[in-house]
Protein backbone atom coordinates (compact mmCIF):
# COMPACT_ATOMS: atom_id res chain seq x y z
CA UNK A 1 0.00 0.00 0.00
CA UNK A 2 1.41 3.38 -1.02
CA UNK A 3 -0.13 5.42 1.76
CA UNK A 4 -3.26 7.15 2.91
CA UNK A 5 -4.83 9.40 0.28
CA UNK A 6 -5.78 12.95 1.16
CA UNK A 7 -9.31 14.09 0.45
CA UNK A 8 -9.47 16.31 -2.64
CA UNK A 9 -10.41 19.31 -0.49
CA UNK A 10 -7.07 19.02 1.38
CA UNK A 11 -4.83 19.00 -1.71
CA UNK A 12 -2.52 21.96 -2.32
CA UNK A 13 -0.04 22.85 -5.08
CA UNK A 14 2.56 20.94 -3.06
CA UNK A 15 0.75 17.71 -4.01
CA UNK A 16 1.81 16.38 -7.42
CA UNK A 17 -1.75 15.61 -8.51
CA UNK A 18 -2.97 19.17 -7.91
CA UNK A 19 0.21 20.69 -9.34
CA UNK A 20 -0.15 18.73 -12.58
CA UNK A 21 -3.86 19.51 -12.81
CA UNK A 22 -3.15 23.25 -12.63
CA UNK A 23 -0.19 23.04 -15.02
CA UNK A 24 -2.30 21.27 -17.66
CA UNK A 25 -5.08 23.89 -17.61
CA UNK A 26 -3.84 26.96 -19.50
CA UNK A 27 -6.27 29.38 -17.85
CA UNK A 28 -5.52 28.13 -14.31
CA UNK A 29 -1.79 28.23 -15.03
CA UNK A 30 -2.01 31.76 -16.41
CA UNK A 31 -3.96 32.97 -13.36
CA UNK A 32 -1.53 31.29 -10.96
CA UNK A 33 1.49 32.86 -12.67
CA UNK A 34 -0.11 36.31 -12.68
CA UNK A 35 -0.76 36.05 -8.94
CA UNK A 36 2.61 34.55 -8.02
CA UNK A 37 4.77 36.74 -10.26
CA UNK A 38 2.69 39.89 -9.91
CA UNK A 39 2.88 40.67 -13.63
CA UNK A 40 0.36 40.80 -16.43
CA UNK A 41 0.50 37.92 -18.91
CA UNK A 42 -1.39 38.22 -22.18
CA UNK A 43 -1.01 34.59 -23.18
CA UNK A 44 1.25 31.63 -22.55
CA UNK A 45 3.27 30.57 -25.56
CA UNK A 46 4.74 27.36 -24.20
CA UNK A 47 4.52 25.41 -20.99
CA UNK A 48 6.31 22.26 -19.97
CA UNK A 49 6.37 20.55 -16.60
CA UNK A 50 9.31 18.89 -14.88
CA UNK A 51 11.97 19.90 -17.35
CA UNK A 52 15.45 18.49 -16.71
CA UNK A 53 18.38 20.72 -17.62
CA UNK A 54 21.95 19.46 -17.80
CA UNK A 55 24.82 21.04 -19.74
CA UNK A 56 27.21 18.08 -19.83
CA UNK A 57 27.38 14.43 -18.79
CA UNK A 58 29.51 15.19 -15.72
CA UNK A 59 27.61 18.34 -14.74
CA UNK A 60 25.01 18.54 -12.04
CA UNK A 61 21.58 19.18 -13.44
CA UNK A 62 18.46 20.87 -12.23
CA UNK A 63 14.81 19.95 -12.53
CA UNK A 64 12.36 22.78 -13.10
CA UNK A 65 8.82 22.22 -11.87
CA UNK A 66 7.61 24.25 -14.81
CA UNK A 67 9.16 26.03 -17.77
CA UNK A 68 7.14 28.67 -19.59
CA UNK A 69 7.68 31.45 -22.03
CA UNK A 70 5.35 34.40 -22.21
CA UNK A 71 5.09 37.86 -23.65
CA UNK A 72 4.47 40.49 -20.94
CA UNK A 73 1.44 42.73 -21.40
Amino acid sequence: MIGKRKPLQELTLMDDYMFYAVMEDAELLKELLIRVLGIGIDSLKYAERQKDKKKAYEAKGIRLDILFLSEPM
